[in-house]
């Protein structure tokens, strides 16, 4: 699932993150289903356009699963070769590439329930 949006324009790609069901328990002997996972998302941001972009990554049915999964997007796009002139900086789950001390682009990932959806937000 990805979403763009900058300058007044939006734009939005469904893919799918997978959800998983689970039963409960609602007094009185009653059982419903809800859903429950968590979303990675990966939302890209360049200043100079002021564009964001918003994906999802994948679903898992943990906070903790996708936490690690976020460590491990973001230590690879650290990792990535940096182009002439540009370096990488990392604080938590956030990557920026700059240009001498100009942000080209910031990546970040991070978790959320399935019931939030960046696109919307913005």
């Amino acid at each position: 699932m990805t979403a763009v949006h900058g300058k007044g324009k939006a734009r939005a790609v469904v893919g799918g993150a997978r959800n998983r069901e689970r039963s409960v328990r609602a007094g009185a002997g009653l059982t419903r289903f809800i859903l429950c996972a968590w979303v990675l998302w990966h939302t890209a941001f360049w200043p100079d356009r002021y564009l964001w972009e918003y994906t999802v990554e994948e679903a898992t049915e943990t906070k903790t699963e996708c936490e690690t999964l976020a460590d491990q997007r973001a230590t690879f796009m650290f990792g990535l070769p940096d182009g002439r002139g540009e370096h990488k900086e990392r604080g938590g789950n956030v990557v920026g590439l700059y240009e001498g001390r100009k942000m080209k682009v910031s990546w970040s990932f991070r978790c959320l329930p399935d019931t939030i959806d960046l696109r919307k937000l913005n």
